[in-house]
């Protein structure tokens, strides 16, 4: 994959070479009208019972609470909690804005907090260590360098580097703690969210146009839908699930 930043008329253009071969440009651009995409992602068949986890290891500090089952969190009213809605490969847009501090994955009561991240690639994430007792850190990435560290108790922190945008999320686990695991999203654009407690998310100040969305959930799978937004205007568009 190549990655590089150029100037072209002024305005800031990130290339990458996707692993398919596919050259892909996203050009930053004023948006001064732009529309926005809102909805829910909601579960179609029964609201699932969280299963609970079976601690093996430091029970002593992780298993002083009960764990339950992160892979698919549903509502009372259906909402599924961690979904990630992104548009695919849109070319130009808004301005990736970098945030104030790196965001964190803490390790905490043996379980990765937040249990899914998303991120602009080259944003760098702090691995945390809230526990007494020594994680692993390891990444699966398709396009990044894999990480995979021994993370002690006395080194709080690890500074994990992104600087391409994956194609799925990267999955991220303890290789001393088998049940703990988490996704992290990476684009190279800053049009995603992630569905909170109701399912519900949105993304704002897109310019008009019809786009390829895609909602992806690490037990359901991925959806895609053709969306056309409208300047000055939301579209309300929701992603049914089902087992």
């Amino acid at each position: 994959m190549v990655n590089k930043i150029k100037l072209l008329f002024g305005a800031i253009v990130t290339v990458y070479m996707l692993s398919s071969g596919t050259l892909y440009a996203y050009e930053e651009i004023d948006v001064p009208n732009g529309g926005s995409i809102s909805g829910t992602a909601i579960f179609l068949d029964e609201i699932p019972t969280r299963a609970p986890i079976e601690i093996l290891k430091d029970k002593d500090v992780c298993a002083v609470k009960e764990h339950l089952s992160e892979a698919l969190i549903v509502s009372a009213d259906k909402g599924i909690k961690n979904v990630i809605v992104s548009i695919m490969e849109i070319e130009k847009g808004k301005k990736i804005v970098a945030p104030d501090s790196n965001p964190t994955i803490d390790q905490k009561g043996c379980t990765f907090i937040p249990h899914v991240l998303c991120i602009t690639a080259g944003t760098t994430i702090d691995i945390l260590n809230s526990d007494s007792v020594t994680h692993n850190v390891h990444t699966y990435p398709e396009e990044n360098t894999a990480v995979n560290k021994a993370q002690p108790s006395s080194l709080k922190k690890i500074s994990l580097e992104t600087e391409f945008g994956e194609e799925d999320p990267m999955k991220i686990g303890c290789d001393y703690h088998g049940w703990m695991g988490g996704w992290i999203g990476i684009f190279e654009h800053p049009y995603f969210a992630l569905t909170g407690d109701d399912g519900s998310f949105t993304i704002s100040n897109i310019p008009p146009g019809a786009y390829e969305v895609k909602a992806w959930q690490e037990d359901l799978g991925e959806l895609v839908k053709t969306i056309s937004v409208k300047a000055g205007e939301t579209t309300t568009e929701n992603f049914e699930f089902k087992k």
